[in-house]
C-alpha cells in the first residue's frame, strides 16, 4: 500500500512541474514572436526598398524613354529641315544654271558683236562717204520745208542729239578753238532750257569749209528719234555728230539705229561732250585711276551701251538690235575745258581729253573737197 504523503508529494511535484513547463511554453512563444515579427518587419523594409528602387528605375526608364523621344522628333526636323535645305540648294543650282547658260547666250552674242565690229574696222572706210541720189534728194526736199539749202561748196556736218547734250556748246567751241571769241556775235547761244533750238541753224567755221549745224533735239514732241532723219534730212549732210552727255540714252541708240538701218555708208561720230562732269563722279569712285583709265573706261562703257540696248518702255515689243561703235568713231570731251589750259588745270586734269584727235579729225573733214 502506497505512502499517502508519498503520494501528495509527488502530486506536488507533478503540477509545479506542469506550472513550470506552461512558463517555459509561455517565454518560448513569446520569443518565437518576437523573433518572428522582428523578421517580418526586415522582411517588409527589404520588400519596400526594392519597391523603391524598381519605381526610381523605373522613372528613370521614363525619363529615357522621354529622352529618345524628343531625340527622335529633333532628328526626324532635322531631316525635314535638311531635306527642305536640299531642295532649296538643288533650286538654287538649277537657276545659277539657267542664269549661267544665258550669261554664255549674251557672252556668245557679245562676242560675235565685236568680231563683226572688228572686221569693220578692219576695212579701210573714206573720211566722208555720200549716200545715193534718191536719198539725197528726199533729205533735201525735207530741209526745203524748212526754208533751208545746204551749200553744196561746203562740208555740211549736223550736231545731233538730245536736249541738253551740249550741241551748242560744242559749235562755241569748236568756233572758239578757230580763233572765234566767246562774246562774238556769231557766236550761237548756249539754252539752258529743256526746249533747246526749235529749228535748224547753221554756222560756218572762217577760214575753213566746214558748216555746222547745231539740230533741234531729238527728245520732243516734234521730233522723235523714229522720225529724226526724215524729219531734218540728215541724209543729206556730209556727216553727223551726235553728242552724248553722260551715257548712251535709249534715244541716242534709236538715232544710231535708224542711222545705221537708213544709210550705213554715211559716217556718223559719237561725242561725249561734257565728259568732265563723268569723270569728277568717276574719280569719286576710284580715286587712284589716272586720267587715260578714265577716259578709256569712258569709251568702253559707250560702246557697251550700244552693243546692249535697253527695252524701249514705250515700245517694249521692239527689237533689241545692237549697234557697233568704231573706236575711230568715239570721242571723249570736254566743251567747257576746251577753253584753256588754266580751266583743265582747275578741274585736276592732267592733259586733254580727246580734244587733239577730235580736232584733227575736223582738220581732215576741212581738206576734203565736196
Amino acid at each position: 500500500m502506497a505512502d499517502p504523503g508519498a503520494t501528495e508529494s509527488m502530486a506536488a511535484v507533478g503540477w509545479s512541474d506542469f506550472f513550470i513547463f506552461g512558463i517555459l511554453s509561455s517565454v518560448a512563444q513569446l520569443i518565437s514572436s518576437f523573433f518572428g515579427s522582428k523578421a517580418a518587419r526586415e522582411e517588409n523594409a527589404a520588400l519596400k526598398k526594392r519597391y523603391e528602387e524598381t519605381n526610381e528605375a523605373l522613372k528613370k526608364l521614363q525619363e529615357e524613354q522621354q529622352r529618345q523621344d524628343a531625340e527622335y522628333l529633333r532628328r526626324q526636323k532635322d531631316t525635314e529641315n535638311a531635306l527642305k535645305e536640299s531642295d532649296q540648294l538643288l533650286q538654287k543650282v538649277k537657276s545659277d544654271l539657267e542664269a549661267t547658260q544665258k550669261e554664255r547666250d549674251q557672252a556668245q552674242q557679245a562676242f560675235d558683236a565685236a568680231k563683226k565690229a572688228a572686221e569693220e574696222a578692219a576695212k579701210p572706210r573714206e573720211i566722208l562717204n555720200m549716200p545715193p541720189g534718191e536719198l539725197v534728194q528726199r533729205a533735201n526736199a525735207a530741209l526745203a520745208t524748212w526754208g533751208l539749202a545746204l551749200d553744196k561748196t561746203r562740208i555740211n556736218i549736223a550736231i545731233a542729239g538730245p536736249n541738253g547734250s551740249g550741241k551748242s556748246s560744242l559749235i562755241k567751241a569748236i568756233m572758239h578753238k578757230h580763233g572765234i571769241g566767246w562774246t562774238d556775235p556769231t557766236m550761237p547761244g548756249v539754252s539752258h532750257v529743256a526746249a533747246g533750238t526749235h529749228r535748224p541753224t547753221k554756222y560756218d567755221i572762217p577760214n575753213s569749209p566746214l558748216t555746222l549745224w547745231d539740230m533741234p533735239g531729238a527728245n520732243s514732241e516734234v521730233f522723235r528719234a523714229e522720225t529724226y532723219h526724215d524729219q531734218l534730212g540728215l541724209a543729206a549732210f556730209h556727216m553727223q555728230i551726235l553728242v552724248v552727255r553722260d551715257r548712251l540714252e535709249l534715244v541716242h541708240r534709236n538715232l544710231l539705229l535708224m542711222h545705221q538701218e537708213k544709210f550705213p555708208h554715211a559716217r556718223v561720230i559719237v561725242v561725249n561732250a561734257r565728259a568732265d562732269e563723268l569723270l569728277k563722279n568717276m574719280w569719286d569712285d576710284e580715286p587712284h585711276l589716272e586720267q587715260s583709265e578714265v577716259v578709256k573706261k569712258i569709251r568702253e562703257e559707250h560702246k557697251y551701251e550700244a552693243l546692249h540696248p535697253k527695252q524701249d518702255p514705250h515700245n517694249p515689243a521692239a527689237p533689241l538690235i545692237p549697234v557697233t561703235l568704231r573706236d575711230a568713231d568715239l570721242f571723249v570731251l570736254s566743251t567747257k575745258l576746251m577753253a584753256g589750259v588754266n580751266k583743265r588745270a582747275k578741274e585736276g586734269l592732267t592733259e586733254p581729253l580727246q580734244e587733239p584727235e577730235f580736232l584733227l579729225e575736223l582738220v581732215k573733214l576741212g581738206q576734203y573737197k565736196p
